[in-house]
């Protein structure tokens, strides 16, 4: 390719002879080819911005910055609420704190959608068991609408619903509910159909006092053959060992202890364990720990399952042939 002079020579000695005239002609021949030889070297030419440079990008004929990070979540919307709650409930063994709740168009972490708003509840869950808890909001979990209607989960922050021996977590639980519903008029439902359910109200300082356990220390004592056993505490709970209670039942937990001052051996699974209250005799749903001769200070847990409502119980050991016990011995106590 020809140099832009020898370009402008040929041409010029073509179209303009020598002397002023042709000065004239290829002054203007220059003016007129300058800005196609800029293009052809400009380095924009390719289409593509130089190194260090931003560009746009055009999404639905809306010209969006490009952004450094295309995987940045994006904020929640500026329009959403939140609402302080700090409501504390245990369900299945799992103590569940209820901090806040949240209404908004979308949140930035879900990935599901409703087109009238979503009603966010942040949680923190804690397994002080020793055993793995579970907890599945998708099954147990609904939201009561005011028109008496509840609707599930779109989803949770975590997918796993195992909660480990004495773990913390963080969770959320997403609802679809429209933004002009307010919170207040709202409660979560915990506990499948077949459960005892709990119900929360979605205000500060919700009273739910009525699902929450309650504990007494009676100390109260019998002897059984030889071994003087007291009760140190009863529990009545909707939940126990990493289960809830079916409906309209709860668990009553009883925690003993058994001093044994004479030279035979005791306790153990040879001694069948009841409660009763009322009409109900329930079966211990474990065995009381073995107590060897002359030892004291043995601990034993034993749980039952009884009607919710009942606050008077008696416990029973009954007869054993094995230890040559033939009459049963029993200790009441009271809960509430």
């Amino acid at each position: 390719m020809l140099p832009l002079y020898g370009i402008r020579t040929l041409i010029a000695g073509h179209f303009f002879p020598s002397g002023r005239r042709a000065t004239i002609g290829w002054i203007v021949l220059t003016c007129l080819l300058l800005p196609l030889f800029s293009a052809c070297v400009s380095p924009t030419s390719s289409g593509n911005p130089p190194a260090g440079s931003s560009s746009n990008q055009t999404l639905g004929g809306t010209t969006t910055p490009a952004s450094n990070n295309p995987t940045a979540a994006s904020p929640t919307p500026a329009s959403g609420s939140v609402t302080p709650l700090n409501t504390t409930i245990t369900y299945a063994s799992v103590q569940i704190a209820i901090i806040d709740v949240k209404q908004a168009n979308t949140f930035s972490d879900e990935k599901s959608t409703s087109p009238a708003g979503i009603l966010r509840l942040d949680l923190k869950e804690t397994n002080s068991t020793a055993s793995t808890a579970y907890c599945d909001y998708s099954v147990v979990g609904r939201l009561l609408l005011p028109d008496g209607t509840n609707v599930a989960p779109l989803s949770t922050e975590l997918h796993d619903i195992s909660i480990g021996a004495s773990m913390v977590r963080n969770n959320w639980i997403d609802f679809p509910v429209p933004l002009t519903t307010k919170a207040s008029q709202l409660t979560l439902q915990l506990g499948k159909d077949t459960e005892a359910q709990e119900m929360i109200p979605l205000t500060a300082g919700a009273d739910v006092s009525k699902y929450m356990a309650k504990s007494v220390s009676p100390n109260a004592k019998m002897t059984y053959g030889k071994i003087v056993w007291t009760v140190t505490t009863a529990t009545s709970e909707l939940s126990y060992g990493d289960k809830q209670a079916d409906k309209g039942m709860m668990f009553v937990v009883v925690d003993l202890n058994a001093d044994n001052t004479s030279s035979k051996d005791g306790g153990g699974d040879l001694v069948q364990v009841r409660l009763k209250s009322g009409d109900t005799t329930s079966s211990a749903q474990e065995f009381l720990n073995a107590v060897a001769a002359k030892q004291t200070n043995v601990k034993s847990t034993v749980s039952f399952i009884m009607p919710q409502g009942s606050t008077s119980f008696t416990l029973i050991f009954l007869p054993s042939n094995a230890y040559g016990i033939t009459t049963q011995s029993s200790v009441d106590f009271q809960i509430g």
